[in-house]
């Protein structure tokens, strides 16, 4: 899917050791649609998750700011519930992926180690969620004319 490729080439090319991006499927509710990296099991569990729930990503998506926690003490100060992607130090991002201010999903990536992100650092990754977000909406608008298209061909 789009979204596979998306998180698939991103995370490589970040550097992160995981990635994910969920979208929001109603306002309360977030579906994760592509992971690289992480658990066995985690699509299963995570499958839906409520955007109240204490992670990153239901951070993110709730208040439409990026979330960066550096370090597993802060991680699991702030986020004591939230499944281990990966072992040891690790410093988390979670981005709005946003199209006119309108936050429709989420991209999260992990990295090993405890990383500070600079401001440039930062900005490159709120456009490349924005952008992430921009192509899955072109494709969202094809198919949707598409199957208009089909409709009315059939109504024809």
């Amino acid at each position: 899917t789009v979204f596979e490729v998306i998180v698939d080439q991103a995370t490589v090319a970040i550097g992160a050791t995981v990635g994910t991006i969920s979208m929001l499927v109603d306002p309360e509710t977030l579906a994760l649609v592509a992971i690289r990296g992480g658990n066995a099991g985690t699509t299963d569990r995570w499958g839906t998750y409520s955007v109240h729930l204490n992670t990153p990503a239901s951070d993110a998506a709730r208040t439409g700011e990026p979330v960066v926690v550096i370090g597993r003490d802060t991680l699991d100060s702030r986020y004591p519930d939230l499944e281990r992607a990966a072992e040891g130090e690790r410093s988390i991002i979670a981005l709005p992926m946003r199209i006119s201010g309108r936050t429709i999903g989420v991209a999260s990536w992990s990295f090993p180690g405890r990383r500070h992100f600079d401001g440039p650092e930062m900005e490159f990754y709120g456009l490349l969620a924005d952008s992430s977000a921009q192509a899955i909406e072109r494709i969202r608008a094809q198919e949707s004319a598409r199957h208009a298209d089909d409709r009315l061909a059939v109504d024809d």
